[in-house]
């Protein structure tokens, strides 16, 4: 075995060397091992004692799908208990259960998406890339943190990318269909674009672990709590738009028991973790922290975030990559002997300007309709945001405002976006919405309850958007789910409060 390529230890993953506490894995770069997966134990974290050993008969996931031609792995990213590894022609297969320590009980798996896991296999196209995978799960992450401080179960693996068409990272979840609709903003409200590197096969601008995706720009490092579940896609938890107390329970988000508590919206916006420490590339990535036993330390506040960088950019500074806990204040330097120097300084980004793409949101106002005005600052039809955009009622003297959530980007399915393009449309994008009313009885309150017409009791009103580049409609939904029937019932019957163009 090359040294070089199979090393003892894996401090900072690459598309063809990942590891978690228990296992290193590794992808053949020439000869006969080229495309091949070969794995052994990481002694290190594990203390379990191994040598490297091709992964299965052939090294290749078609070990388990026969029918499958033989095709070499190009690109490979683990986190927790899923390794992904993607194909020649860019078909996705999962190793599941790598956590096992008996390698035979790794489960191989190439259906993705609706219903349940059990869909068509997917494939990365052209145009996505820094592709990486995030599992979040309760013998790992344990938890996530919402907006109040409450903290909820979480049961779920993610994929993100960056796009080439658009400033958003989309994200992918292996129970929704497999395509990327579902996207957010980058920090700044979606205009800040994550800094480029050029060190092959190493991730760069995004990276991702227990649901926490990092963000690296030359203004230093963000990071966020984001997936399908808690920006609100899920039908089957509870999601409740407003202040709850805060509490010490842990309660499944996925809610079957009576009483569990419920996520506050929005989710938590990104976090800026400061300038950048020291010298450092765009290179990033974020990883579990791992205790003296080898077990992974619950808590998404325990991921931890690396960049590859030096210690200082003289003749004479030292490799390696700065790093801290996200609960951390400061970072650390840790000397790594991964690249060499004249490489690392050559792809140092503290002296670049930030990259900004375009302004993601607009001021919207309706035409008067019985009376009133209705006015949308700050919208944005092509993302969900974390800060909200503000609503303003007009009638007559009157006048009331509040803030305005978007907080569930609603998809069509590929049968609605395949009938619009036949008829030569864009398909409208739907997004959930809910504003929250002020207390006490208020003229802005009454003029509120007016605008929504017979607004409930409970505190807050759940709408639905239905939105283009020039136009968008607040709805009042009959059926506030996330589906093609959903919507068209919504468009047809459900009622509109105002219809809104740019100003």
């Amino acid at each position: 075995m090359d040294a070089d390529f199979f090393p003892d230890t894996i401090p900072f993953g690459s598309d063809w060397r990942q590891c978690n506490n228990h296992w290193m894995f590794a992808v053949g770069r020439g000869g006969s091992n080229a495309g091949r997966l070969f794995f052994r134990p990481n002694t290190s974290v594990s203390g379990v004692a191994g040598a490297w050993a091709v992964f299965g008969a052939t090294g290749r996931p078609t070990d388990a799908f026969p029918r499958d031609p033989e095709r070499p792995i190009v690109r490979l990213d683990v986190d927790n208990d899923v390794l992904l590894a993607i194909v020649e022609g860019g078909l996705v297969y999962r190793l599941l259960d790598a956590f096992e320590v008996d390698p035979k009980k790794f489960e191989w798996r190439k259906s993705w998406g609706w219903p349940f896991d059990e869909g068509p296999q997917f494939r990365v196209r052209n145009g996505f890339h820094q592709l990486c995978v995030s599992s979040a799960k309760e013998w790992s992450t344990m938890w996530t943190t919402d907006l109040d401080g409450n903290r909820h179960h979480r049961f779920i693996d993610h994929l993100y990318c960056l796009s080439t068409r658009d400033t958003l990272i989309h994200h992918n979840d292996p129970w929704t269909p497999g395509d990327w609709a579902y996207a957010f903003p980058s920090p700044e409200r979606g205009r800040l674009l994550p800094a480029r590197g050029a060190i092959e096969g190493l991730p760069w601008g995004i990276n991702a672990s227990g649901g926490v995706l990092g963000f690296i720009a030359p203004n230093g490092a963000w990071t966020i709590e984001y997936d399908f579940d808690i920006a609100g896609g899920n039908p089957l938890a509870e999601y409740v738009p407003k202040p709850l107390p805060s509490y010490e329970g842990v309660a499944p988000i996925v809610r079957f028991e009576r009483g569990a508590r419920p996520v506050r919206f929005p989710c938590a916006p990104w976090r800026h973790h400061g300038s950048l420490p020291g010298p450092c590339t765009a290179h990033v990535q974020v990883s579990p922290e791992w205790d003296a036993y080898g077990k992974v330390i619950p808590g998404s506040e325990s991921r931890v975030i690396r960049v590859l960088g030096m210690n200082s950019e003289t003749a004479d500074g030292i490799v390696g990559y700065w790093e801290k806990k996200l609960a951390e204040k400061g970072w650390r330097f840790v000397p790594w002997e991964g690249y060499p120097v004249s490489v690392v300084r050559e792809n140092l980004i503290n002296a670049r300007p930030c990259e900004y793409g375009p302004e993601l949101t607009a001021d919207w106002v309706s035409g008067e309709n019985k009376g009133v005005v209705a006015e949308l600052l700050g919208f944005g039809d092509r993302s969900n945001f974390f800060e909200p955009a503000r609503l303003v009622i007009r009638s007559g003297a009157e006048e009331a405002s509040l803030d305005f959530y978007a907080h569930v980007q609603m998809r069509t399915s590929r049968a609605g976006r395949a009938v619009a393009r036949f008829r030569g449309r864009r398909q409208n994008r739907w997004l959930g919405s809910f504003v929250v009313i002020p207390e006490g009885e208020t003229p802005s309150r009454a003029l509120l309850k007016r605008f929504f017409r017979e607004f409930p009791e409970d505190g807050f009103e759940r709408l639905v958007v239905r939105a283009s580049p020039r136009r968008v409609e607040i709805i009042k939904p009959i059926i506030p789910l996330n589906a093609d029937i959903a919507n068209a019932v919504n468009r047809l019957f459900g009622k509109r409060l105002a219809v809104l163009r740019k100003k």
